[in-house]
Formats: structure tokens, sequence, C-alpha cells
């Protein structure tokens, strides 16, 4: 199958960084699946964009990731992707829908599919379930309309060993930070994922769970090849917490110290 991942980008206050979260969708499915996957994100996009990569690629499957300050873009573009492509599966994913999956698909019939949570296994078990034809029911995590109601799935567990996900896909650059760092120059990582504080503002523990991090290692063997393959002069880390576990810093630290390695 063809899945196309989009990041919505309509402005570029939305598009400042690149979306790791597609990024990180992409490579767990070109690791444990042999569907053809292309993403796009770019720091901004328009109409056309979509048209013209859907016209060109015509996948099976459309991801759009969604965040709450730009869930209308989101929808836009769910909107013209299914213009575009009448037949395919658009499925929505983020901390938005996730929270919102009901309203979503009640108001909204052109998105057939949200992923609440996580969504690295449910998304490759979903591609699975459509490519073969067998009850979305049997897919932890997701929310869609049957027989004219909303159909929650069983929750799903959380990945509790981050070091298992490959990297992520290579990314886009982000936008420049000031006038001495560029875009290009930039890498970002995600080295943990959630929070165990619970703040009744932040949508961190809700969709990702109780914090895990990746280990000193993983984290490195990442930061090194940012580097030294992709020329990265600058490292962004997009955790919520980084510094929850402050042994896990140090440790970093100290393989940077024993490996005498630095950015250039």
């Amino acid at each position: 199958m063809k899945i196309l991942l989009i990041a919505p980008n309509f402005t570029k206050l939305s598009g400042f960084m690149p979306s790791s979260g597609l990024a990180y969708l992409k490579s767990y499915m070109c690791k444990n699946t042999c569907h053809e996957i292309e993403i796009l994100d770019e720091i901004k996009i328009d109409q056309h964009d979509i048209e013209n990569k859907i016209s060109a690629f015509k996948p099976d499957i459309i991801g759009i990731t969604c965040l709450t300050i730009y869930r209308y873009d989101a929808i836009k573009a769910a909107e013209l992707a299914r213009k575009y492509s009448p037949d395919c599966k658009i499925v929505f994913g983020g901390p938005h829908p996730g929270f919102m999956y009901e309203q979503i698909l009640n108001q909204h019939p052109f998105i057939d599919i949200v992923v609440i949570g996580e969504g690295e296994v449910t998304f490759k078990e979903l591609v699975s379930a459509i490519d073969s034809d067998t009850p979305l029911q049997d897919v932890n995590g997701i929310a869609f309309i049957n027989k004219g109601e909303v159909c929650v799935t069983a929750k799903r567990s959380k990945i509790q060993n981050l070091d298992e996900l490959p990297f992520p896909a290579p990314m886009r650059d982000p936008m420049g930070l000031n006038d001495s760092i560029r875009s290009k120059d930039i890498g970002v990582i995600m080295s943990s994922r959630g929070c165990n504080y619970g703040c009744n503002f932040c949508s961190t523990t809700r969709t990702w769970g109780t914090w895990r991090g990746r280990s000193p290692r993983n984290v490195f063997n990442e930061m090194k090849m940012l580097v030294e393959e992709q020329g990265k002069k600058t490292i962004f880390f997009l955790d919520d917490e980084f510094t929850l576990d402050m042994d896990r810093i140090i440790k970093l630290g100290q393989i940077l110290i024993d490996n005498k390695w630095a950015i250039p």
C-alpha cells in the first residue's frame, strides 16, 4: 500500500519544527512493513502542494498529524485530501484528536479513523487491518464510526523500551533559531516520552503516559548519526522532561567525555 503522512503547515508558525512524530512513524513502518511511505512536511504548504503530492503519489492511506493550536489546518488538510483522493482512508493522529476523537469523527465525516495516543504500533496494525480488510475493532488504540456511532477500541499499551524504536526518518530542516544558527545545521532528537506529573493544563501525560527515557548510549548514537552523517552542528532536544532522570543525563555526558566527542 501507499501511505502519505502530512504535517498540515499552512502557516510558517506551525512549520517551525519538523514533525518528529511523522518521522518516527515512517521509520517504524519502513522497518516493520513493506509499504511505500512518503512524508509531506515543509515549513509552509498550500492547497496545491497537497493536490500535487496526492496526484503524483496516489496514496491508499493518508495520515495527518494534529495539534490543538493547528487543528483547523489539519481539518482543512483532511478536506483537501478527501477532495483529491475520494477513495483513500484518512487517519488523524496527535494530541488533539487523541482527546477530541468523538467531536472530530462526528463533525467531520471525511475523517475515517483516529489513532489515540502513541502511534507506531497502532498505525502498523491499523494499516495491516485496512490492507487485509479485517475488522477495525481488532486494532487497539483507535476510534472510528461504526453504524453511525463512535466506536473506541481497547486502550493501547505504551512502548516501554524506546531503544527498540528505529531512529526517526531524516527530517526536513527546522526554521533557523537566529542569525548564527542556520536551519540546515539543526538536528532534532526526542530522547524520552511522557511525564510523571499530570498537570491539568498539559496533554503530555495523557498522550504519552508516564516518563520513559531512551538509554544514554542510544541517544549518543543518534547524536553521532546526526552530526557525522547529516552534518548537523546543533542538537535540539524535543523532550517534555529531558532532565527528569539526572543519572541518565550524567551518563550521557560521561559517554561524550569518554569518546572525546564534540560537535564540530
